[in-house]
């Protein structure tokens, strides 16, 4: 076996420390977090129910949305809302290029801190979710949308506990934020969203019909909410079988 020199031995030492320094700066770019490529553009209004329709949430920037939401403790058993997830990165993908499209946003999970009004927290968590958004078209931005837990089953059990006279509400804020990675392999984050929630007991039922028909069906009846329990009245008819709706 040939001996190599010192100095080669130094040079080769040099080459590797800066190409290992290399790679580590290519790695920290990949997981640099940029609050303004992936944003929460708000929480969608569900949308108007219809006898016989499926609700169908539409990912758009003119929403509608919500300001702040409502939980029917007494109807629902957590607060999940569609919330309207945008894309600022501009598209990578070039055909004429055999190019790939790396700027397609992959929604993975979100981050949610709960408090009660006065600020202080309830509870913190993370929950994994799915979507995706493209990427923006030029200089507009992309949107899809997600589902997200703001308040969990768990917080549920514990206002239930607090609220036990129909109508007055507590007020929650949901702090929350979506994270997930790009098809090129970037991590981001997205800023936190503010999200306030009133939450009743049996605020949300609707005492309108006067007689409920045979079998709890009648024409006058309104359609049935999105998601009952959740910022759209019910009608007591179709829910008989739970205590608030008497």
């Amino acid at each position: 076996m040939v001996s190599k020199p010192a100095n080669f031995v130094k040079r080769l030492t040099s080459r590797g420390l800066l190409a290992a320094a290399a790679a580590s700066v290519v790695t920290a770019l990949a997981c640099v977090h940029n609050d303004g490529s992936v944003f929460i553009g708000g929480v969608l209004a569900p949308p108007v129910p219809v006898q016989g329709s499926a609700c169908t949430y539409t990912a758009s920037s003119t929403g509608p949305f919500l300001f702040q939401g409502t939980l029917d403790v007494g109807l629902a058993s957590q607060y999940s809302p569609v919330v309207l997830v945008g894309n600022q990165l501009i598209a990578r993908g070039d055909q004429t290029q055999v190019r790939v499209e790396t700027s397609r946003f992959i929604i993975q999970g979100v981050i949610v801190r709960l408090t009660d009004a006065a600020g202080a927290e309830i509870t913190s968590y993370t929950v994994q979710v799915a979507g995706q958004v493209e990427p923006a078209a030029g200089a507009t931005p992309s949107y899809g949308s997600t589902v997200v837990t703001l308040v969990p089953p768990e917080t549920v059990k514990l206002l239930r506990g607090a609220l036990t006279v129909r109508g007055p509400s507590k007020r929650v804020v949901a702090y929350f934020k979506v994270y997930g990675q790009t098809l090129g392999g970037a991590s981001i984050e997205s800023a936190e969203y503010q999200f306030p929630v009133d939450t009743c007991l049996g605020c949300l039922v609707s005492f309108s019909t006067a007689v409920c028909g045979g079998g709890g069906s009648s024409t006058t009846i309104q359609a049935d909410a999105c998601q009952r329990g959740m910022d759209q009245p019910v009608d007591a008819c179709l829910c008989k079988s739970n205590a608030v709706c008497n």
